[in-house]
């Protein structure tokens, strides 16, 4: 069993691919599973063999924004994500820790002074844009239909309050068969690469530099 099939929500996509012959037909369908064959085999290759985490940059710092004292930036940078999907972060990103605040465990939602850190993380996510017009059947008169001609890889940085067990290293599935080898490495439970954790100060005081963590991520 290969280690993509141990992702708890492995990206779309199988094993198989076209076996193209002389007069096929160059469907959607045929290039989309060409596409995924592809991206499996490269999602695989980096997640096995390099392993994932924070590459280079991505360095969390204050944003020094007087009217949001609780904004962070995550510097560029590369870093492969844990379903072996690669973040590239190319100019800095900027959050705002208050608008994860929803988001924090319950128990802490009436107290100023937050006992928990907030963790800074990031993930691949990709991005459709460019709609282009399908042509409608002939002799109709239906409304003109668009859809995205644009598949863009992206990412989304945001804020985590409860990271999963053992969430910044690296897990590995235990091999029966071949005891005496290196097992394969198992998907973690979440797409999240964790760059800092963040000690929170007191609602309205600024975060700064010293309250800032950023040997809390899994480098490579």
């Amino acid at each position: 069993m290969s280690s993509s099939e141990n992702c708890p929500s492995p990206p779309v996509g199988h094993q198989a691919r076209p076996n193209w012959q002389a007069g096929s037909r160059l469907t959607a369908e045929a290039c989309t599973l060409e596409q995924n064959y592809r991206l499996q085999k490269l999602r695989r290759h980096n997640r096995d063999l390099h392993g994932w985490g924070v590459l280079c940059g991505l360095w969390v710092v204050p944003a020094a924004d007087g009217s949001h004292p609780w904004e962070i930036q995550i510097c560029p940078g590369y870093a492969i994500g844990p379903y072996g999907d690669e973040i590239e972060v190319i100019q800095a990103a900027r959050i705002n820790v208050e608008d994860y605040l929803w988001f924090r465990p319950q128990i802490f939602a009436t107290i100023a002074v937050f006992p928990t850190p907030a963790y800074v993380a990031i993930r691949y996510q990709n991005w459709t844009d460019d709609l282009t017009l399908v042509p409608n059947a002939p002799c109709t008169c239906d409304n003109p239909n668009y859809v995205d001609a644009r598949i863009a890889d992206g990412f989304q940085a945001g804020i985590v309050w409860t990271p999963a067990k053992d969430f910044s290293r690296p897990q590995t599935l235990e091999s029966l068969c071949q005891p005496g080898s290196m097992p394969c490495p198992l998907c973690p439970p979440s797409p999240w690469v964790l760059l800092a954790s963040i000690n929170l100060p007191p609602r309205g005081t600024p975060i700064t530099a010293a309250m800032i963590d950023n040997s809390f991520r899994n480098s490579l």
